[in-house]
């Protein structure tokens, strides 16, 4: 998450703005931007660990040179994780390179990036309501079919006619990953870096699109948690209790105090509508430990520079 930190030195004069990118899962902090160089009276070095202290207070730890690492700024009223999500808080300079910042005073706010923005702006736009089935003719503008379209090629085809041989009728056919394959080519076009060949396929197995870009496909260990705008995967269960582990992706589509809600394709089908629905839905609690993974937009689209 990018931290916009406004700084203050000890005599209370406004130093600028410090831009840094603060990780929850791994404990760490990087400087994102800092156009006045304002960090360099602050920090001896561009990156370094975050500590919790309780009570919703961090210490950003950094090193000088040859001395062991300490506290030199402490963020209050922080998040513990992106889950607990805080809008703003204050902070203060405890030890810094520059003694003119000692005692200083620190007022950041979350940024979302425009990444994100430009995903959650999108989903809004493509599906205004709760419920887009594909009996609406914007379900046909967003996704290339319909109803009758999706009897006609997967769930009730004809098998077999005089000029050509017909898909196979396929009746647990719902397009949830089509859904965000057509989501990626619109975030891509909208950001004027068209997204690579695996995400764009909108596969179930949603981590082969770390072969777009490396690093992009995120795993619910050492405290990683996804963040709106990220696409998913889960599991699904079948009628029968058969486990498919890969089975189905979806967007984040906020995340606020430990509740997720999501926008998915594939929300209703052959058997359960004779129809298929995008929805927006309320999944609760989240428990990052219940997915797959999901593609850190941020990492994914910032990486991507060229079409495929």
């Amino acid at each position: 998450m990018i931290l916009n930190m406004v700084t203050y030195d000890g005599n209370g004069r406004d130093r600028g703005m410090v831009k840094m990118n603060v990780e929850f899962g791994p404990k760490q902090w990087s400087i994102f931007e800092d156009k006045q160089q304002t960090w360099q009276s602050i920090g001896f070095g561009n990156q370094g660990s975050i500590e919790p202290k309780g009570g919703g207070a961090i210490s950003i730890m950094d090193q000088q040179p040859g001395k062991a690492k300490q506290s030199i700024v402490t963020l209050l009223n922080m998040p513990l994780s992106d889950v607990g999500i805080a809008n703003a808080g204050t902070g203060k300079i405890e030890a810094p390179k520059d003694a003119a910042f000692t005692d200083g005073a620190i007022f950041w706010a979350f940024e979302q990036s425009s990444i994100r923005q430009t995903m959650l702006a999108l989903m809004k736009k493509n599906v205004p309501m709760k419920d887009m089935s594909s009996d609406m003719p914007a379900f046909k503008t967003l996704m290339g079919l319909n109803t009758q379209d999706l009897f006609d090629n997967f769930w009730e085809p004809e098998k077999k006619t005089d000029r050509k041989v017909m898909p196979v009728k396929n009746t647990t056919f719902t397009t949830c990953n089509m859904f965000l394959g057509t989501m990626a080519r619109n975030l891509g076009a909208a950001l004027g870096k068209p997204a690579g060949a695996q995400l764009v396929s909108g596969p179930l197995l949603l981590k082969k699109v770390d072969m777009d870009v490396p690093g992009s496909w995120v795993e619910p260990v050492d405290g990683n948690v996804p963040q709106a705008g990220d696409f998913y995967s889960v599991s699904h269960t079948d009628s029968t209790g058969w486990v498919q582990k890969f089975g189905h992706v979806g967007i984040i589509g906020d995340i606020s105090n430990g509740v997720w809600t999501s926008l998915d394709g594939g929300q209703g089908g052959y058997l359960t509508a004779h129809k298929d629905f995008i929805k927006w839905v309320d999944r609760g609690k989240l428990e990052p430990g219940k997915f797959n993974g999901w593609i850190d937009i941020d990492k994914y689209f910032g990486q991507v520079t060229k079409p495929y």
